[in-house]
């Protein structure tokens, strides 16, 4: 199993510069009104429905409920076309019962080229399990997934 153990947004929604959110076993998110508690939850859940969905545009999320995430000039800071949502969002590793890693693990299998394109420079040893890509997680103690949209 994998935790996740951070997320850091940047761009998106009421949120302009990167903000970096420490999750623990047990997180609390207090505030004010419009502090900016819900745009945590709604980051994550839009970072789960680009990965599991792979586009940005996203009408219904991976749960099957109705949600208009909005186009691109709703979610991105100040309404600016000119600025990049950033989502990042980081794994533990340690406790995981798998070896390997998937890469789009929920998509058509895709070829060695496109896997590389992914850039994911952390994780060793490339290779195919039937037909998905995948690399070793030995050794590694995190894994960090960034998605920037435009």
């Amino acid at each position: 199993m994998v935790k996740l153990t951070r997320i850091e947004i940047e761009n998106f929604k009421g949120i302009g510069r990167r903000q970096t959110v420490e999750i623990r076993p047990v997180t609390l998110l207090f505030g004010r009104n419009n502090a900016g508690k819900s745009t945590i939850l709604q980051a994550l859940g839009y970072m789960r429905d680009i990965l599991r969905q792979g586009r940005a545009d996203l009408n219904v999320t991976t749960a099957g409920d109705l949600l208009d995430h909005g186009g691109f000039s709703d979610l991105v800071h100040k309404h600016d076309p000119d600025r990049a949502v950033v989502l990042k969002t980081v794994f533990d590793t340690r406790e995981s019962t798998h070896s390997i890693l998937p890469v789009h693990w929920n998509r058509e299998g895709i070829s060695e080229a496109d896997a590389e394109e992914c850039d994911i420079r952390y994780l060793w040893g490339f290779r195919y399990d039937g037909d998905y890509p995948h690399y070793s997680s030995e050794g590694v103690d995190s894994v960090a997934v960034e998605t920037e949209i435009r």
